[in-house]
């Protein structure tokens, strides 16, 4: 009987994961989808296959529609024969996309709290915190959905790996390899890699404490039974890691066979890829702090003018100079919003370094703190030692998402801290306890009472331009205007920061005080639990809000009406200019009224002339499938999936572009465009256009300069 109670708890909490999920992308139920960037890329980079797969119900391995052709298996193929990737799809299939992933997060991070036999109710709260955290939501709203499913699946790993040295090798093999071959299939290289460093480090852990405990045969036996894991988890999606592995040896993260540096003075790496491009979104150091305060260096990109009460109390004079300033003063080249984590969850997390028992808390520690070094933008000698000797590290960029390992340890240690307070309350010892708590009342305090002793809340490019700006003044007049700008930009900087500092500092003292009313038993767990649970909800909630807005849908950057078959792009007249022009080298008439009955066939509807997104599509497909020229536009050649969507590409839009490729781009095709660029006028196009060998060579028969006048034809 206590069996089925404790079954029909469990099954109560993820459906309550559900529901919050549910509830907060609510919009995904009432015909909107999420505006994802990354997602209507990935629509523009595989028109062609999906194109061809619509046709022919088989697999393409080689597209044209990107940088001059490219292999498939690394854009969009249908998994084939993995169990485990079609458990994921099976799932991802059961609910609107960004509901299930976030309830799924959840859910594993559950499993990992009952792994480690945590009360149920601080399970329910660290996995609100893991599922809620803005790392989640921001990365969500861009539609990195492979990262975010291969981020929600890690507690379940993690769980697996723990109860192998706890005593439980049967449970801990079979959730290894479930949770393993899951992660596998989930296909983010990246943030498995990084997972894997926290994994070595709790196996480190744990064989050393159960050889001090002399059980050295305990500790074999978990060690042979994940390497068992290892194996059986590796064996479904060995074709996708394998053929992964071989190409990118031929990719910007594999060697160069050049001896020619494209620029002298750049950073760069004979074997993966380069310093500066690695590290070119990875974080200013402090802006970690972000995980328990929001707006430790602004937020999200965006203008001080659009942040609420910010500028109140701005001189008159220099108002509109204000409002025009970036309100995140980061190093980030952009920066969609912070990591935070939650402040209750930062502190407590802090307060176990001090506080927990549980040996587990090391290796935690030592992966956040080497999260921490490899996070920043301005490398540090750990950063330099991991590119230069750490097997795979250089094949990354973005080193920021480490700080994911945070985001994963901080509730875990949350929970395990919550779990002993709850059996022993605070002990003989209640001086640790206090030092614990007080850590992150400090640390907040002296942001909030000093905050430039910590933070100069300028980005090092703003200090570097003010700077060179004042050298070169010479009228007293101006250089005392700017002087006064810069200050009144740091009083409003400042005043942002200081006001989540408090936000924050609210949360903890709270938290702190139920969590200590709990310890020395003033308050029931059945009361605190459950009222700490709601503060870390409604902290993360609106914080998430900051970055993924439900509001106003009609009007807001976050949701768009889901239409049709949700084509991401419109032809633009340019683009109709050349299938004017090449249908008139192809008969595709009757290709084209198979086209779009393929298309209305997917789509379960007819088409009518308002659906004009839906029948370009199919339209350009049947010239694509009849025709090979290739086109270049201008304004992207590796950032542009939109002319993909519609023509075979000189550019596109690929993590993983082919080096021989990139190379040819550095080389030569940039040099010809700024070359065209400036000779097109003064010599004539004809002219022009012979000095471009290497886009001759490529077939690049029309370019693009402006998608709302005629392309380039080249003859």
């Amino acid at each position: 009987m206590n069996l089925l109670i404790n079954a029909l708890k469990h099954a109560g909490i993820i459906v309550l994961f559900f529901i919050l999920s549910a509830t907060y992308f609510y919009p995904s139920f009432q015909g909107y989808e999420l505006n994802q960037g990354d997602i209507n890329h990935f629509k523009g980079m595989s028109k062609e296959l999906r194109d061809y797969r619509l046709a022919n119900d088989d697999q393409l391995l080689w597209t044209n529609s990107m940088f001059g052709g490219m292999p498939a298996y690394q854009i969009s193929m249908k998994p084939t024969n993995n169990l485990a990737a079609s458990i994921i799809s099976g799932v991802r299939a059961m609910l609107p996309g960004p509901v299930v992933i976030m309830w799924l997060a959840m859910t594993c991070f559950y499993i990992l709290c009952c792994c480690l036999k945590i009360d149920m109710l601080i399970g329910l709260l660290a996995s609100i915190a893991y599922g809620f955290a803005s790392f989640n939501v921001l990365y969500l709203g861009a539609g990195h959905a492979s990262k975010i499913v291969t981020v929600a699946l890690m507690p379940g790993l993690v769980g697996g790996v723990l109860l192998c040295f706890r005593g439980k090798l049967i449970y801990g093999l079979a959730i290894s390899v479930l949770f393993g071959a899951l992660q596998l299939a989930a296909n983010h290289p990246q943030m498995t890699y990084y997972l894997l460093i926290l994994l070595g480090f709790i196996v480190i852990e744990e064989v050393i404490r159960l050889i001090l405990a002399k059980e050295g045969k305990k500790a074999g036996m978990a060690v042979a039974t994940l390497a068992v894991a290892g194996i059986l988890s590796f064996l479904p999606n060995s074709v996708g890691l394998l053929t992964t592995y071989e190409y990118s040896k031929y990719t910007t993260r594999g060697e160069s066979e050049l001896t020619t540096l494209i620029d002298q003075g750049a950073t760069q790496s004979k074997d993966g890829l380069s310093l500066d491009y690695i590290l070119e979104y990875s974080m200013s150091r402090g802006e970690f702090w972000s995980a328990m305060v929001p707006n430790i260096k602004g937020g999200s990109s965006n203008y001080l003018g659009n942040v609420e009460g910010a500028m109140d109390g701005v001189n008159a004079q220099y108002q509109q100079q204000v409002a025009q300033s970036p309100s995140y003063w980061g190093d980030q080249n952009y920066a969609g919003g912070s990591f935070y984590y939650g402040a209750i969850i930062i502190a407590l997390f802090l307060m176990s370094m001090i506080a927990l028992k549980d040996s587990i808390k090391w290796p935690a520690l030592l992966a956040v703190i080497l999260a921490v070094f490899l996070s920043w933008r301005d490398p540090s000698g750990v950063t330099h030692f991991f590119i230069d000797n750490v097997p795979f590290f250089n094949k990354f960029r973005d080193t920021k998402m480490m700080l994911v390992l945070l985001q994963l340890t901080a509730p875990l240690l949350t929970a395990l801290l919550l779990q002993q307070i709850k059996k022993e309350g605070l002990g003989n010892k209640k001086w640790i306890a206090y030092a614990g708590a007080g850590l992150p009342v400090v640390i907040l305090l002296a942001f909030m009472i000093t905050p430039s002793t910590f933070f100069d809340f300028f980005s090092n490019a703003e200090q570097t331009q003010f700077r060179e700006y004042l050298d070169n003044l010479s009228d007293p007049g101006q250089e005392l205007f700017i002087k006064t700008l810069i200050s009144e930009i740091k009083s409003v900087r400042i005043g942002i920061f200081t006001a989540d500092v408090q936000r924050s500092l609210l949360f903890v003292v709270i938290g702190l005080g139920l969590l200590f009313a709990l310890g020395m038993r003033k308050l029931k767990a059945q009361i605190v639990i459950p009222v700490l649970a709601v503060l870390i909800l409604v902290d993360l909630w609106s914080v998430d809000r900051r970055y993924l807005n439900n509001d106003d849908l009609d009007n807001n950057r976050s949701w768009s009406e889901v239409d049709g078959l949700s084509i991401p792009y419109e032809a633009s007249p340019a683009d109709q200019a050349i299938f004017e022009l090449e249908s008139q080298n192809v008969d595709i008439a009757e290709s084209e009224k198979d086209w779009i009955a393929m298309y209305e066939k997917e789509a379960g509807y007819s088409f009518t002339k308002r659906d004009t997104k839906e029948r370009d599509a199919a339209r350009f497909a049947a010239l694509n499938e009849a025709s090979n020229y290739r086109v270049l536009n201008f304004r992207g050649i590796t950032s542009d999936a939109n002319t993909s969507f519609f023509h075979k590409s000189i550019g596109g839009y690929h993590g993983a572009k082919l080096k021989k490729y990139q190379e040819l781009i550095d080389f030569n095709i940039l040099p010809e465009i700024r070359r065209f660029s400036e000779e097109a006028n003064q010599i004539g196009l004809d002219a022009a256009l012979k000095n471009t060998p290497a886009l001759n060579m490529l077939n690049t028969k029309y370019f693009i300069a402006d998608p709302n006048s005629n392309p380039i034809y080249n003859p």
